[in-house]
């Protein structure tokens, strides 16, 4: 009996070491609920940092001011085994998505070292599928073009990177053999904006998106180096802007000094788990709080949020 009962005393012990081990390993692939919550309470607490930052600057221009890490400017102090990373970009630097300039599109594509009539093929395809009738460009495609595929052109601009795949000669030059995004897909989400759509903040610009421009409109290379100008500010002015382009841009396209639509990128650590937050702030054109007026909606305003997953 004493038998029977040390050999079920050295089971239950290595059954209970089994779940033990088993649930640390279970703990270590989903973070903890305090893990999430620590997360939001450190994007709330660089939310209000941007709406405090942007009362001073009153405006946005480059995150050479302090807006690039309000976490740090709010000075919190941390639990020693929390880490994080804020990544903020000027979504605004970017070209919307739903640009219908031909010759900037042709540039970019062109840019991207794509031949020239493959660029304007793809130009017009991508202005076919945005555009409101069933009209076919010269080497566009509409809805008959995608009959056997199952499905028509949106008639609508893009709402993801993803559905530029569905637009007919894409695939062949923003993906590989195996269908995974290249080189040319990333320069192509650096370049253009899913949530942007109003004037280019020529600040935050990308390269490519200054190649662009002097290869579309004959920009001169130092045409928007702030040096070019003065140096009482590391950043453009509206006036600088103006001297640069000197009416060169078509209508269409839109240029200002100013960020209005800030991308959030947070990762916070701890040990070897990470819990990521992105989100979309942009700028809320109301008036300022008013004496008294403890409602008043702050400059920047939650847009889009989204957890473990980058927007595509």
């Amino acid at each position: 009996m004493l038998a029977m009962i040390a050999l079920l005393s050295i089971l239950t012990i290595s059954f209970l070491n089994r779940v033990s081990a088993r649930m640390e390993e279970l703990n270590t692939l989903r973070p903890p609920e305090s893990m999430r919550d620590q997360a939001y309470s450190l994007l709330a607490i660089a939310i209000a940092g941007i709406a405090e930052i942007n009362e001073l600057e009153s405006e946005f221009h480059s995150t050479a001011q302090a807006w690039g890490d309000p976490i740090a400017y709010a000075a919190i102090e941390l639990p020693p085994e929390l880490h994080y990373t804020l990544t903020i970009r000027d979504e605004s630097g970017k070209l919307p998505l739903n640009i219908t300039d031909k010759p900037l599109l042709n540039a970019f594509f062109e840019t991207l070292e794509i031949p020239e009539i493959a660029a304007d093929a793809l130009s017009d395809a991508w202005l076919d599928w945005m555009d409101a009738d069933e009209d076919v460009r010269i080497n566009g495609a509409e809805s008959i073009s995608y009959q056997e595929n199952g499905y028509k052109s949106a008639n609508a601009p893009p709402q993801s990177f993803q559905e530029l795949r569905l637009i007919q000669g894409f695939d062949e030059w923003f993906m590989d053999a195996s269908g995974v995004p290249n080189e040319r897909y990333q320069m192509l989400t650096e370049t253009f904006s899913l949530f942007h759509t109003g004037p280019v903040n020529m600040n935050s610009i990308h390269p490519s998106l200054k190649t662009i421009l002097q290869h579309a409109y004959g920009l001169r290379a130092d045409a928007l180096e702030v040096s070019t100008f003065s140096t009482r500010d590391p950043w453009l002015t509206d006036q600088d802007l103006k001297t640069a382009f000197n009416g060169t841009l078509p209508q269409e396209i839109k240029v200002s000094s100013i960020a209005t639509t800030l991308h959030l990128s947070l990762d916070v650590k701890r040990g070897t788990q990470v819990f990521r937050i992105e989100c979309i702030l942009k700028k809320n054109n109301t008036s300022a709080p008013t004496k008294g007026n403890a409602s008043s909606k702050s400059a920047f305003q939650l847009h889009t949020i989204c957890e473990n997953r980058s927007f595509q």
